[in-house]
């Protein structure tokens, strides 16, 4: 839950930044695999894959890397911090769907890896953006990219498009039956909504 996430002496946002930072490294080991191993169609070298493959790592990719890394390392502080033998802390416990001490609207330290999270996901996202949207003219972005396989892109899109309206009908579905008018009103409506998109 949201409180457990910021909460400092639990290992769940250590937990989730280890993941996340897991992710970077696999992502990292990918692109340096693509660097000394990839061939471009047909079996030929292409002088795109290196840069590429370089721009992604650097960059993007190494964005995400010291970000999360950052997030791990800022999380292990402060859950070591807070479970230390000379520590002393209010042993209250909270059910996890039930209130809690912590007011979810207010900013707490515990926050602070997760934001660190989500600024380095904006950072990679702009800086792949401004790649594509501010490319140098068209003969030197044929040299230093590869173009995106627009059919396998497509293809991708509109199966997370069919889950997220079959994810939609189905929690639609799986409410308990109520006997009233407003039960009625919104199942009709979130179907209709779903069928209409």
């Amino acid at each position: 839950s949201i409180a457990k996430l910021s909460d400092e002496s639990s290992p769940v946002s250590l937990c989730f930044s280890i993941g996340i930072f897991g992710e970077s490294c696999m992502v990292m080991l990918k692109y340096v695999e693509v660097y000394f191993k990839g061939k471009g169609s047909k079996g030929k070298e292409s002088d795109a894959i290196k840069p590429t493959a370089v721009f992604i790592v650097i960059y993007s990719e190494g964005v995400r890397f010291i970000s999360s890394l950052t997030a791990v390392i800022v999380s292990a502080v402060f859950y070591v911090k807070e479970n230390s033998e000379g520590h002393k802390k209010d042993q209250d416990h909270y059910r996890v769907l039930a209130s809690s001490a912590v007011d979810p609207s207010v900013w707490v330290r515990g926050d602070f890896p997760i934001m660190i999270l989500l600024v380095g996901f904006i950072v990679s996202l702009t800086i792949m953006q401004i790649r594509i949207y501010c490319a140098p003219p068209f003969e030197i972005t044929k040299k230093t990219s590869i173009p995106m396989n627009l059919d396998f892109v497509i293809h991708r899109h509109g199966e997370w498009i069919l889950l997220m309206l079959g994810e939609s009908i189905l929690s639609l579905l799986i409410v308990e039956v109520k006997e009233s008018t407003q039960y009625y009103v919104v199942f009709f409506f979130g179907v209709a909504t779903v069928i209409l998109i």
